[in-house]
């Protein structure tokens, strides 16, 4: 498939067009840091524009109060003799513009944007050293260097470069301020025989000599610390980029692997998360995912620790949007569609209880639908950091009074007897994504945790035949309320059974390419939109995902 033809490809271009966005931020969130030559080179770019920019408005910012208070104050103003003073001061601002011009043009090479910055930067700091060469007052002596420190002052602030070539380029746009005031002063002091130009000359020195101390030790300060936030950046073979998400046990990032180039997202275990009991869980986690090959799962690459101890794990970086956000869009799926995806669900999920694994979170959020490989509606399913072994020898990883999941997917058992959480809560949860695809809303709707968790122990689900307008296929219906059934061993006893069942309501023509891709292509400024009020609002999933004892919610 081409890229223009591609459904998900103007969505994805939206901010965090991958897992669930987040409006928040973290200390260890680093986007405004260039991670490659190319984004550094631009952002070199962008940053001696605005020198230019900042510089050329305010130095006619200056100009222009000069000007008026002569033409004000003067006795006899002459525009003549006010542009024979400010010839220099013009030339200095249109040399800054054109710096900013230059700036915005195109691709500039490296070289050529130092060059050129340079070049603007000693020209500027030359022109204003000059300005003063016809003057008659001693005073006017101080105005070529305060002017240079003014200019040299703010390229150490807005250019990126080493320490020693601010270092150079500030000697040199300081020399014509130290050469032009022995020269004023001599003149000005020629008809005494006591040599007074070396007084203001060394004054004048000293003043250059703080400027080029300062920008040079500014530069050092800015430079050094952008190198040491793309250091902090780097973990391992990755190169974070911008935060795209979280969960329960740590935030996402899309990254780059240094050789391969391809996207990846990397889970990282946040600084003030640490601990020897967190780290074991998070450590457990990838180990136990990995384990998994379903490709309707997330598939993880690899994981490691930095030299600080900071833990990672590397895994696909999905394109795509989660249900949660689709029926948002949208509002409830047709059923040809639904079966085709909870199908993939069940594929996932199977495989993830062959091996032992529970998930314990399944949810909408938890459910992302992208574009692979040129194939529309390719779930995946997320997020198994609250997984759990069913013969797991870790107590302490897995704690059987503890209460895990999201309020509005969580089993009856799962509320008062966790310990007892097994495939047929994955089961429970699994029909209540369904329901809620189905009807357009969750099965129970409440204003307080405890409400939900009432009715998940008490009340019977609506029938989806008077929830859902339009008719279902045949056997839906019953199969949906029975992953919903109270009792454990009233609902279906496999997510491979699940599988089957979806599948055998599939007709060869129910749900197509084509139809994934026109669906793709009439609902993606829906769908943008919904992303952009999530984010803006904060909202990383429906409901929070919660963690606490029994006792806690009874």
């Amino acid at each position: 498939m081409k890229s223009d033809d591609n459904p998900f490809s103007e969505i994805a271009s939206a901010k965090g067009a991958s897992y669930r966005p987040e409006s928040r931020t973290s200390s260890f969130d680093f986007v405004t840091v260039p991670e490659n030559p190319e984004e550094r080179r631009a952002f070199l770019q962008a940053r001696v524009a605005l020198f230019g920019k900042v510089l050329a408005i305010v130095s006619s910012g200056f100009l222009f109060v000069s000007a008026s208070s002569y033409f004000l104050l003067a006795p006899n103003p002459s525009i003549a003799v006010r542009l024979s003073r400010d010839r220099f001061d013009l030339l200095a601002i249109a040399m800054m513009i054109g710096l900013w011009a230059i700036a915005r043009r195109g691709d500039l090479s490296k070289a050529t944007l130092e060059l050129t910055e340079a070049g603007a930067t000693i020209l500027s700091c030359t022109g204003y050293a000059v300005m003063v060469l016809g003057s008659s007052e001693e005073f006017n002596i101080l105005v070529p260097v305060l002017s240079a420190l003014a200019i040299l002052m703010t390229r150490a602030v807005f250019i990126p470069t080493t320490p020693r070539r601010t270092l150079l380029v500030s000697l040199v746009g300081a020399l014509p301020s130290i050469v032009v005031t022995y020269f004023l002063a001599t003149k000005l002091n020629a008809h005494t025989s006591i040599p007074l130009s070396i007084g203001p000359t060394i004054y004048v020195t000293c003043w250059a000599g703080a400027a080029v101390a300062l920008t040079t030790i500014t530069s050092r300060i800015i430079y050094g610390l952008e190198q040491k936030v793309r250091e902090a950046r780097q973990l391992g073979p990755y190169t974070l980029a911008e935060r795209i998400g979280g969960g329960g046990m740590g935030v996402v990032y899309r990254a780059n692997h240094a050789m391969l180039r391809r996207p990846t997202a990397v889970k990282v275990l946040p600084p003030e998360r640490m601990g020897a009991e967190n780290i074991l869980r998070f450590e457990r986690e990838v180990q136990l995912t990995s384990q998994l090959t379903h490709p309707n799962t997330i598939s993880i690459y690899d994981y490691g620790r930095t030299p600080d101890g900071l833990f990672y794990y590397a895994m696909e970086y999905l394109e795509g949007f989660t249900l949660t956000e689709l029926v948002e869009a949208t509002g409830p799926l047709p059923a040809p569609r639904l079966i085709w995806l909870m199908r993939q669900v069940a594929g996932s999920i199977d495989e993830a209880h062959r091996i032992g694994l529970i998930h314990r979170d399944i949810k909408p959020d938890n459910i992302m639908v992208c574009d692979r490989g040129g194939i529309c509606d390719v779930v995946k399913v997320l997020d198994f950091g609250l997984v759990k072994e069913m013969q797991s020898s870790e107590p302490a990883l897995s704690r059987a009074d503890a209460v895990v999941g999201t309020p509005l997917y969580m089993s009856p058992e799962s509320i008062t007897s966790p310990g007892t959480v097994g495939v047929p809560s994955d089961i429970y949860a699994f029909g209540a994504v369904a329901y809620y695809l189905a009807a357009g809303r969750h099965v129970f709707q409440a204003k307080t945790m405890v409400e939900i968790c009432t009715h998940h122990l008490m009340t019977h689900p609506e029938p989806l035949s008077r929830a859902v307008p339009r008719p279902l296929p045949e056997g839906m219906e019953p199969l949906i309320l029975a992953c919903l059934a109270k009792d454990p061993t009233d609902r279906p006893r496999s997510a491979d059974a699940l599988e089957r069942a979806f599948s055998a309501m599939m007709e060869p023509s129910s749900w197509t390419q084509d139809d994934a891709r026109a669906w793709w292509g009439d609902h993606r400024d829906d769908l943008v939109r919904v992303r952009a009020a999530r984010t803006t609002s904060g909202l990383g999933s429906a409901k929070p995902r919660i963690q606490r004892s029994a006792t806690q919610v009874a």
